[in-house]
């Protein structure tokens, strides 16, 4: 009876060890000017909007790389012009995005940015917008592979300065902790489903907080 009580004390601790994980994932707000630890190269980072198409306002993420044991800045940046635009650091000046993101009869849009060891890729309501290469750049002295390419990006932080750079679209940002597109329906992770099978018979409350999902 004893063995039964400390292995049910510890599923509980697992099951809400594993929720409170899930929701420390959920939507943060912006705050402008505080440094956001943030590996992005392997940590797509989602942003949420409620910006007007044209209204000038702009997405503007500040970087630090640490590229061979030296720090460098760079930023990200989207404008909210009559048609989206991008910047990249070091690698081109305000241009379109290749792909336009799709009209919607709400304001409010979520943008995924990806940094793999090569290129950015950004996507907007699941479509995919941007996959710009670094060394495909034009900027000379290879100044945009030098400061993007490898797995460099260590912190972010949403731009407080300056009129031409300060972030006016980004209102909340998370982490992206489910399958790619699905952003919006975070599932309890698979060692819950495989404890609840193990355990359901016994403790039918752990099959219940299995079909719980963290929005």
């Amino acid at each position: 009876m004893a063995a039964l009580t400390r292995s049910s004390l510890i599923l509980i601790f697992l099951v809400f060890t594993v929720c409170a994980a899930q929701l420390s994932s959920d939507w943060r707000p912006v705050e402008r000017g505080v440094v956001i630890p943030w590996d992005l190269d392997n940590t797509p980072i989602l942003i949420k909007s409620d910006s007007v198409a044209g209204s000038g306002d702009r997405i503007v993420i500040w970087t630090v790389q640490l590229t061979n044991g030296t720090e460098e800045g760079g930023s990200i940046k989207v404008l909210y012009s009559s048609t989206f635009q991008f910047q990249l650091h070091g690698c081109t000046p305000y241009q379109d995005l290749p792909v336009q993101p799709q009209e919607t009869t709400s304001p409010t849009r979520v943008w995924e940015i990806t940094k793999t060891s090569t290129a950015l890729k950004m996507s907007c309501d699941g479509l995919q917008v941007l996959d710009y290469v670094f060394q495909e750049s034009s900027v000379g002295d290879n100044m945009c592979s030098r400061v993007w390419e490898g797995d460099t990006v260590e912190s972010l932080q949403f731009s407080n300065s300056g009129n031409a750079d300060l972030d006016t679209a980004s209102d909340y940002y998370r982490a992206r902790i489910a399958p790619r597109g699905k952003y919006l329906d975070t599932n309890i992770p698979s060692i819950l489903s495989f404890l609840s099978l193990s355990f359901s018979l016994r403790h039918p409350w752990i099959w219940y907080l299995s079909q719980l999902k963290v929005a």
